[in-house]
C-alpha cells in the first residue's frame, strides 16, 4: 500500500482515468472541434475547465498550443507563450530553424540555457504572422477575458486573424460577465463567433461512480456514508470533490475512522489562516455580506437582511457587488462562495453561541 498513489488530483490538470466524468461534454467538444468549429467554455473558476478541454483534445488526437491569458502583461508576453508552447522542447537548432523566415516582420531573440523565444517587439504585421503561425494547431486561450486587460484593441485584432484559420480556436473564460460580453454583445468583434458550453456542476449521482471507483481500485475501504456525505457537502463541484476524496483516501488508509465531516473541519483548520486574512481585509458592511451569503439563498429576504443587521438594501447590493469583485463570491441564480471551505468557516464562525 505504500508504493499506492492517491487518486485523487488537486491543484493540476487532471487527466486520463482520473478526469472525473463529463462525457457528454467531451462527446460535443470533440465532435465540435472535428468540424473546425470553436469553442468557448465558460465556468467559474475550479469548475475543470482546463482539464476538460485538454482531455477532449487528448482523446481526439489533436496536436494543441496551450496559452495562458492570465499571464501575460503585454502582446510580447502573449506571443512568447504561443510561440514557446509551439515549438516545445525542440533543440536549439531545430528551434531557429522553425521559425527562420517564417516570422519575417516580428523582432526576437532565442535564449539559451533552457532555450526560450524571446519576443523584442511587436508590430502589426508580426503580431499577425504569430498567430498564423501556430494556428497550424488548435490554439486554447485559457482565461480569454484577460486579452481586454493587455489591450482595449486586442480582441478586434485576434478576432480579424483568427476568422480566417482553418483550425479552431478554444476560448475558456472564469469572469463569466467578461466572457459573455465578449462573445454574446451584438458590437462585441467575436460575437457569436463559436459554440457556447457554460459549465456547470457534475451531478452527483454521475460523480459517485468515479469516487467509488477510485477506492475501490486502490484498495482503500469506504465507510457506510462516506460517498453521499462527500457529495452532500461538495454539491459535485469538481474542485472540491477532488479536494475532500484526496484527504478521506489519506485518512481511510491510515485506517483513520474520522467522519466527512471531521475531514471537512480539518480541511478548514489547515487553511484558517488565509480565511482570518481574508475576513480582516473586509469592511463591517462587507463582513455582515458575506454572514448572509453563508446562511441565505435569498439574500434581499427582509429575514436574511434583519439577521445580518444590515441597514439599508442598496448597502447590502454594495457590499456583494464589492464582494463579486475581491471573487470572494460568485452570482449564478443566487450568490455562493467560490470557496466552500471559506464558507464552512464563516458558519462556523457566525454560529450563535
Amino acid at each position: 500500500m505504500d508504493s499506492v498513489e492517491n487518486p485523487f488530483v488537486i491543484g493540476k490538470v487532471v487527466g486520463g482515468g482520473k478526469f472525473a466524468d463529463r462525457d457528454n461534454e467531451t462527446l460535443l467538444l470533440k465532435r465540435e472541434l472535428d468540424n473546425n468549429q470553436n469553442v468557448i467554455i465558460i465556468s467559474p473558476r475550479r469548475y475543470g475547465k482546463t482539464s476538460l478541454i485538454l482531455h477532449a483534445l487528448q482523446e481526439a488526437g489533436k496536436e494543441y498550443v496551450y496559452v495562458d491569458c492570465s499571464l501575460a502583461n503585454d502582446e510580447a508576453g502573449l506571443l512568447e507563450q504561443m510561440l514557446n508552447n509551439f515549438v516545445g522542447n525542440q533543440p536549439l537548432e531545430k528551434l531557429a530553424a522553425a521559425i527562420r523566415g517564417c516570422l519575417k516582420d516580428l523582432e526576437l531573440t532565442i535564449e539559451v540555457n533552457p532555450a526560450k523565444i524571446k519576443v523584442k517587439n511587436v508590430g502589426s504585421a508580426g503580431f499577425e504572422e504569430v498567430v498564423k503561425y501556430v494556428s497550424s494547431k488548435i490554439v486554447v486561450l485559457d482565461e480569454f477575458q484577460e486579452v481586454v486587460r493587455i489591450s482595449e484593441n486586442l480582441p478586434k485584432r485576434l478576432r480579424a486573424v483568427i476568422q480566417h484559420q482553418r483550425k479552431p480556436f478554444v476560448f475558456l473564460g472564469s469572469k463569466r460577465h467578461m466572457m459573455r460580453e465578449l462573445f454574446q454583445n451584438p458590437n462585441s468583434a467575436f460575437y457569436n463567433s463559436g459554440v457556447v458550453l457554460n459549465l456547470g456542476l457534475i451531478p452527483p449521482r454521475e460523480f459517485q461512480p468515479f469516487i467509488t471507483h477510485w477506492f475501490k481500485r486502490t484498495g482503500v475501504k469506504l465507510e457506510d456514508g462516506d460517498t453521499q456525505g462527500i457529495l452532500d457537502f461538495t454539491h459535485g463541484h469538481p474542485y472540491y470533490t477532488q479536494y475532500l476524496c484526496h484527504f478521506l483516501w489519506e485518512k481511510r488508509r491510515a485506517h483513520d475512522k474520522a467522519t466527512v465531516d471531521q475531514v471537512v473541519s480539518f480541511m478548514v483548520e489547515a487553511n484558517s489562516s488565509f480565511y482570518e486574512s481574508a475576513y480582516s481585509s473586509l469592511n463591517p458592511n462587507q463582513r455582515k455580506a458575506l454572514a448572509i451569503v453563508a446562511r441565505e439563498k435569498n439574500v434581499f429576504s427582509k429575514q436574511a437582511i434583519k439577521a445580518g443587521k444590515m441597514n439599508a438594501t442598496q448597502n447590502l447590493q454594495k457590499a456583494l457587488a464589492s464582494l463579486a469583485n475581491k471573487e470572494i463570491i460568485d452570482k449564478n441564480g443566487h450568490y455562493h462562495f467560490n470557496d466552500l471551505l471559506f464558507r464552512k468557516w464563516m458558519l462556523d464562525r457566525t454560529q450563535p453561541n
